[in-house]
């Protein structure tokens, strides 16, 4: 993809009602998104319940959706995003927001749930590029683990 598209693609999604609309980033694509058990390891109790999540931060979304894996973020106060890269790297490979309805989920704009299968309204096909693009646009900060 080349980096023109990405951003236009970027700013379709950055463009999506987050008052009327949350978004999931997924490497696969999906009719109805099930109740799962996301992280094993998060320090918080309600993020390993077994729930749809998702968020209104676009930069997490796509994170979730082009690397396949675990992906080690984390969200800095004032809107930065970090990713945290390991040694071996991510696998980087197209994936898919799914746009859902607000209304289907609690929670706050970061991270909101659902414990009840939800059929997104649209989905959207991303590629690793609108990562890069990301990057380049100061919108997510690349960090190398040691």
């Amino acid at each position: 993809m080349h980096p023109f598209e990405a951003s236009r693609m970027l700013e379709r999604i950055h463009k999506i009602s987050h008052e009327k609309f949350v978004i999931h980033g997924s490497t696969s694509k999906r009719k109805v998104l099930v109740p799962r058990r996301p992280n094993p390891i998060a320090r918080s109790k309600e993020l390993r319940r077994k729930a749809v999540y998702a968020t209104s931060v676009v930069e997490v979304a796509i994170i979730y959706a082009v690397i396949h894996g675990d992906p080690r973020w984390r969200y800095i106060k004032g809107g930065e995003v970090v990713l945290y890269f390991p040694e071996e790297g991510y696998k980087l490979r197209e994936g898919y927001i799914h746009v859902c309805r607000r209304e289907e989920f609690k929670g706050n704009p970061l991270v909101l749930s659902s414990n009840r299968q939800v059929r997104p309204v649209e989905i959207i096909k991303v590629h690793p590029a609108m990562l890069e693009e990301l990057g380049r646009a100061d919108r997510i900060t690349f960090m190398d683990i040691c």
